[in-house]
């Protein structure tokens, strides 16, 4: 009977310590342990609320090459040209006013695609009535790292790609910059987009 007394004393000894190391461990004088486990269990519902949504919102920036090209093709007008001259202020010259109006009105195109085409046509006036419409074809290429854009502009180099820096490129502006290689000058052309062209 003794024998049975102790052993329930220590069967009950043992169940309040394991009770009492619980209540420590998990209980209510163990906040740390609620706050991670209501962190945790937070985090799971969340997880699960958002899997379970079916449309992912990704943003698409708008390239350079799209912004040059548009889906297909997209034609630029040359507006101005900025002479910059051994560090002397920049001087802007209207493109109506260094051309005739059958060159000022003359549109650069550049096609989207992997052939990268583009194309000098003629705008609404021609200088010989027989010039064909679209008088100097080529590539362009365009390499994002450096801001280089390589296109042949026939009042600077003929039929010739060179490479220009881009200045400014949006939906509506195109600035780019050829520097002379033996000269310390360079010249900024401005194009604006044009609708429907």
């Amino acid at each position: 009977m003794e024998r049975l007394f102790t052993h329930s004393i220590i069967h009950s000894f043992k169940i309040e310590n394991r009770k009492s190391y619980f209540n420590m461990r998990f209980g209510q004088k163990n906040t740390n342990f609620r706050s991670v486990a209501w962190r945790v269990a937070l985090g799971c519902a969340m997880a699960v609320s958002l899997g379970g949504c079916s449309e992912t919102i990704e943003p698409k920036p708008l390239t350079y090459s799209k912004l040059l090209t548009g889906e297909t093709s997209k034609s630029w007008l040359l507006t101005t040209i900025q002479i910059i001259d051994d560090g002397n202020p920049p001087e802007s010259l209207p493109a109506n006013q260094i051309f005739d109006p059958c060159t000022s009105d003359d549109l650069y195109v550049f096609y989207a695609g992997e052939e990268k085409k583009f194309e000098a046509r003629e705008g609404s006036t021609k200088c010989r009535p027989n010039d064909p419409d679209v008088y100097v074809e080529g590539n362009w290429s365009l390499v994002n790292a450096s801001a280089t854009l390589e296109f042949p502009l026939p009042i600077l180099t003929g039929r010739t790609a060179v490479p220009f820096t881009i200045k400014q490129l949006n939906e509506n502006a195109l600035t780019v910059e050829y520097y002379f290689p033996d000269i310390n000058a360079s010249y900024r052309f401005v194009f604006a987009a044009q609708r429907g062209g």
